[in-house]
């Protein structure tokens, strides 16, 4: 197999022209990106460790790409696109999570995004699970990924509340998060995350008509 390094690189050069509207353009009409989601959800499903490094080379490609709404209707029409970022999502590896709910994040903007993200039962609770003060950057990401889908969306709203269980999951983790800002601030590995994650799960609790200080007593 190609060297880790180089793959990587690979995956960066890719990565950098999903940015820019005129080579994504050219990428989106060769064609190739179809196989990438595929590609990622094999290497995460593999026995391997060293393959997830890999699919987290391709999970950041995918969250380029998905970045603008070009990029991001084309990921969505891949077989397989959300498998595999859910996949990522629960992965054991941190760049694989990092860019897994990147990707959501990106994709939860658009109407489509949503519509596929609510009917995947594992994401809302992959996004969940992402919650909390054991991995800020994390929680940073995936509460930016739950605050797109909820925006503009009455039906993630209720799907949400649906139940009792993500809202009780979502208060528990802005409260840990909460704790960790007011009284030890110093113990946290990435104050800029912790408080990027706190906006957000202000953001949220306004959306769903609660007050973020109730959340906090």
């Amino acid at each position: 197999p190609m060297a880790l390094p180089l793959w990587q690189l690979h995956w960066r050069c890719l990565q950098s022209l999903a940015t820019a509207a005129e080579s994504r353009t050219v990428l989106l009409r060769s064609g190739c990106i179809g196989a990438a989601p595929s590609l990622a959800h094999r290497l995460l499903l593999g026995a391997k460790e060293r393959d997830e490094p890999r699919a987290a080379a391709v999970l950041d490609f995918l969250a380029n790409l998905a970045f603008d709404a070009d990029g991001c209707t084309a990921l969505l029409r891949c077989d397989g696109a959300f498998d595999a970022l859910v996949e990522g999502l629960e992965s054991r590896q941190p760049s694989a999570r990092y860019a897994a709910a990147l990707a959501l994040r990106n994709v939860a903007f658009s109407s489509e995004g949503k519509t596929a993200l609510l009917n995947r039962p594992r994401a809302m609770p992959a996004l969940l699970g992402g919650l909390g003060p054991s991995d800020l950057r994390l929680s940073a990401l995936s509460s930016a990924a739950l605050w797109a889908l909820l925006a503009r969306s009455e039906k993630a709203k209720v799907a949400f509340r649906r139940g009792g269980l993500p809202a009780h999951r979502f208060a528990v983790a802005e409260k840990e998060l909460a704790h960790l800002a007011m009284r030890e601030p110093e113990c946290a590995s990435d104050p800029a995350a912790l408080r990027a994650a706190l906006r957000h799960f202000d953001a949220i609790a306004r959306l769903l008509g609660a007050d973020p200080g109730q959340l906090r007593a």
